[in-house]
């Protein structure tokens, strides 16, 4: 990274560290942390929005659903390890989301398809190709849509491809489009997630970039959840149990949750 690039993340970062009660400020932190390597930060602060959106449901934290941004829930959910007392409340969020009128949006097919997907259900997150290559000029979708069939299909070279189109399709924005001068131009979220999900698969990323990350996805897959989640109320042990357990009759265990082998054997 240039030292100019640096400190243009940096100030971006003292400025959203400024908005601490806003979720998408908290969100740039992340990204911000994530490009400047200080992962444990990052991760933790994708914990913070979910914690505060999903538990607290502070106002400034519910800005995704407002504004329609479905897809940052399971985005910042895998970001931030795949914490299993969460995923309850994240599928509730999007099973609320599909009665919305907005349900068919193309941000709302990635962001099912990317749950699909954490649950092991490859074939329903196969569904939503359709709906997201259905516009070619919409770049980043139609990349989105041949990734998430090239991860169900375990298709190599659809992937590499594929992803490659969508972090050019990134760099457009991030340069000359809509997240032009935003912190999150510096990463592609997209690129990232689809990136853990595909490597969980066995399927490898054969690229680099300055939007993509992979040593953060090496920090997930070496730590993985944070030891001290506050659990809520409405997430108790036992509904931990029951995700593990489910997660283990499915055989992904390891695959969604990052669960050891060796918890499981306890």
């Amino acid at each position: 990274m240039n030292t100019k690039l640096q400190e243009k993340i940096k100030e971006s970062l003292v400025a959203n560290e400024a908005e601490p009660k806003l979720g998408y400020s908290r969100l740039m932190v992340a990204i911000c942390q994530i490009k400047l390597q200080n992962y444990k930060v990052a991760q933790r602060n994708c914990h913070i929005v979910l914690s505060n959106g999903f538990c607290k449901k502070e106002p400034g934290y519910r800005i995704f659903l407002a504004s329609s941004q479905i897809e940052k829930l399971p985005e910042l959910y895998i970001l931030a390890g795949q914490p299993l007392p969460f995923l309850p409340k994240l599928i509730a969020e999007i099973e609320a989301y599909k009665k919305d009128k907005r349900d068919n949006s193309l941000v709302a097919h990635y962001a099912y398809a990317l749950l699909d997907y954490l649950l092991g259900e490859d074939e329903k997150a196969l569904l939503h190709c359709a709906p997201l290559m259905e516009y070619p000029k919409v770049k980043d979708m139609f990349a989105i849509g041949e990734i998430v069939q090239a991860i169900g299909q375990m298709d190599q070279q659809m992937f590499d491809y594929s992803f490659d189109r969508l972090l050019i399709a990134h760099r457009g924005m991030a340069k000359f489009g809509s997240l032009r001068e935003m912190p999150e131009g510096y990463l592609s979220l997209a690129a990232m997630c689809l990136a853990k999900l595909a490597r969980d698969r066995g399927l490898t990323v054969n690229v680099e970039s300055e939007y993509l990350s992979l040593p953060y996805l090496d920090f997930l897959n070496d730590y993985g959840e944070i030891d001290d989640w506050p659990i809520d109320e409405g997430i108790g042990l036992a509904k931990r149990s029951v995700v593990c357990l489910y997660n283990w009759c499915a055989g992904r265990a390891r695959m969604i949750a990052r669960i050891p082998v060796g918890l499981l054997r306890k």
